[in-house]
C-alpha cells in the first residue's frame, strides 16, 4: 500500500509537471501567432523570413520595406520550387533557388544593407528554405 501509494503521487507530480509544461508551450505558441499576425504577416513562414532580414536600427521604413520583401520573396521561392521536380536533389535546381534568392535581395533591400551582407542573408534565407521545404516535390 505504500508503494502503491507512493507511486500515485509520483504520477501525479508527473502528470501536473507536464500539464505545465504543455500550458507553456501553447502559450508560447500562441504568443508567436500573435506577433505573426500583429507584424501584419499571413504565415509564420513569413514572419521567419522576415525575422532572417531583420538587423537593429532599422528606420521606420526600412521595416515596412523589410516586411513587403520577406512576403514577396517568400511567395516567388515558393512559386519556384513548386515548378521544380525534387527540387534539392539536384545542384541545379538549389543553385536556381540560391540565385533567386540572391538576385530578389540585390534588388531590393534597402540601401541601408551593405552590399556585403546580402550574402549572410542569401545564407540564412536559403537554409531556412532547404529545411522547411526540403521535401516540396
Amino acid at each position: 500500500k505504500i508503494i502503491e501509494d507512493y507511486n500515485k503521487e509520483q504520477d501525479r507530480a508527473s502528470i501536473e509537471s507536464t500539464f505545465m509544461e504543455l500550458m507553456d508551450l501553447a502559450k508560447s505558441l500562441d504568443e508567436e501567432r500573435n506577433r505573426y499576425i500583429r507584424e501584419g504577416f499571413s504565415s509564420e513562414e513569413e514572419l521567419r523570413v522576415y525575422d532572417l532580414l531583420r538587423t537593429d536600427n532599422l528606420s521606420s521604413e526600412d521595416i515596412k520595406s523589410i516586411k513587403e520583401i520577406a512576403k514577396k520573396l517568400l511567395a516567388e521561392i515558393k512559386d519556384r520550387i513548386s515548378q521544380m521536380d525534387h527540387w534539392t536533389e539536384k545542384q541545379e535546381t538549389r543553385d536556381a533557388v540560391v540565385i533567386l534568392i540572391r538576385d530578389f535581395l540585390w534588388r531590393k533591400l534597402p540601401t541601408s544593407f551593405p552590399d556585403e551582407s546580402i550574402s549572410d542573408y542569401q545564407n540564412k534565407v536559403y537554409e531556412y528554405v532547404l529545411m522547411r521545404y526540403n521535401e516540396v516535390a
